[in-house]
């Protein structure tokens, strides 16, 4: 069960980083675009910390493309993200987190031949359920889903499901942490390729000149922790089929309430959530049926 405690703390650092993207991107920064550059470049300070620790080797060219389209997708993949929570709440569009894990099997299954087991299929569907219902939002007695990004989110967990099951490829190659390293050096050699476009150099150095040092500050420390998640998260697809390790975003879900409903009352400038009597009880609902997930996942292991 190692790959499941790396797979919920990748989404336990990334519940955080939702949170601090739609701080960032709401209420300091103007472009969205220049945000996702600024944070791709500083991110690959995770791979100059680990190089002291890291023997690393060159991989084979077919071995490097297949991490360089990892990298890809999982860059572009945070441009519709980004749009989306400038439109929504972090608690609305988490809902269609849960569709990764539906395309990591669909883009797994057709182009990997990954296979879950009965039981891990499922954990798999106890999973998603859980994250289905835990972003169900009661609103003046009746419920409903956020729609107002679905495009943009749909399109992002497209190209974040490819990501997940690329690397998974990959790590039949080289172990996680060479992976790691050069997947996340591409991601920043994908943002420094973005500024050959004149109006995306443009806005980043526009944004660039409005940082103060407080918000350069938080927006490095935003980029080191996304890094860092996905760091644990490359780690658990080298041990598990992607569709499974995305199949723990209820957790996403559930931690960036819990999340929002601190902040909501202690510093409510940074973000709002609503805490009835009902959107607390789907909560619960929906953490039953991920601790089922998990609970059959140990009986599988």
């Amino acid at each position: 069960m190692l790959w499941a405690v790396l797979a919920i703390f990748s989404h336990f650092l990334w519940a955080w980083v939702n949170i601090g993207d739609k701080f960032v991107v709401s209420r300091r920064v103007d472009s969205g675009a220049a945000y996702v550059l600024w944070t791709s470049l500083l991110g690959a300070g995770i791979s100059i910390m680990l190089l002291p620790f890291v023997t690393l080797s060159v991989p084979e060219p077919r071995v490097f493309l297949t991490i360089a389209a990892g990298g890809f997708f999982y860059f572009i993949a945070a441009f519709p993200y980004i749009r989306a929570m400038q439109l929504e709440e972090p608690t609305r569009i988490n809902v269609w987190w849960g569709l990764i894990p539906i395309f990591g099997l669909l883009f797994g299954s057709v182009f990997f031949q990954d296979r879950l087991s009965t039981r891990e299929l499922i954990a798999f569907v106890l999973l998603v359920l859980g994250a289905v219902i835990g972003t169900i939002h009661a609103q003046r007695r009746h419920f409903g889903f956020s729609g107002k990004a679905v495009a943009f989110m749909v399109l992002s967990t497209c190209a974040y499901a490819l990501y997940g099951v690329i690397i998974r490829s990959a790590e039949r190659s080289l172990s996680f942490i060479e992976i790691f390293f050069w997947f996340n050096l591409v991601v920043s050699a994908c943002a420094l390729a973005a500024l050959l476009l004149p109006h995306l150099r443009t806005r980043f150095m526009t944004q660039g000149r409005t940082f103060t040092p407080g918000l350069f500050g938080i927006i490095v420390a935003i980029a080191l922790t996304h890094a860092l998640a996905a760091f644990f998260n490359v780690w658990a697809l080298s041990l598990k089929p992607a569709a499974l390790v995305f199949a723990m975003e209820g957790f996403q879900v559930l931690f960036v309430f819990a999340i929002a409903a601190v902040l909501t009352k202690f510093f409510p400038a940074v973000v709002e959530e609503e805490l009835d009597r009902w959107n607390v009880l789907i909560k619960i609902g929906a953490m039953c049926c991920v601790i089922a997930g998990l609970l059959v996942l140990s009986f599988a292991s």
